[in-house]
């Protein structure tokens, strides 16, 4: 009996369940990336007003219809990848290579702006 309490407590101690697949590690590391949607020959990418740039990976159903919005997206980085190739690249060169992009697992999108903001410093 007092190891189904110690169980139930336990249980109890933690309030929601990671989705299907998902490890803690997964949501410890969640970010959250405000920039615009490109469509390159169907790879989606998000170009941020910083100009990082995230090769989105994961569920993107739907997104056709959200490229050139400005989205808000959260989930887990992953490895630099040539945008060319499709190659993963060393983890420690940096996204900022001409042609090379950060790997964004897409856990939740939202839209949230018609059209994409200007770059920082742009001049238009």
């Amino acid at each position: 009996m007092r190891n189904v309490i110690l169980a139930a407590s336990l249980l109890l101690s933690f309030p929601f369940a990671a989705p299907a697949g998902a490890t803690a590690a997964d949501s410890r590391h969640r970010q959250t990336y405000r920039g615009c949607l490109l469509d390159n020959n169907g790879i989606y990418l998000l170009k941020t007003s910083k100009g990082k740039l995230f090769q989105l990976t994961g569920d993107t159903t739907g997104f056709s219809a959200l490229v050139g919005r400005e989205l808000s997206i959260t989930g887990n980085e992953g490895r630099p990848i040539d945008l060319a190739t499709g190659i993963y690249k060393d983890t420690n060169q940096a996204s900022t290579n001409h042609g090379t992009s950060l790997t964004l697992r897409v856990g939740r999108a939202t839209k949230v702006a018609d059209v994409c903001a200007p770059a920082k410093g742009a001049t238009h």
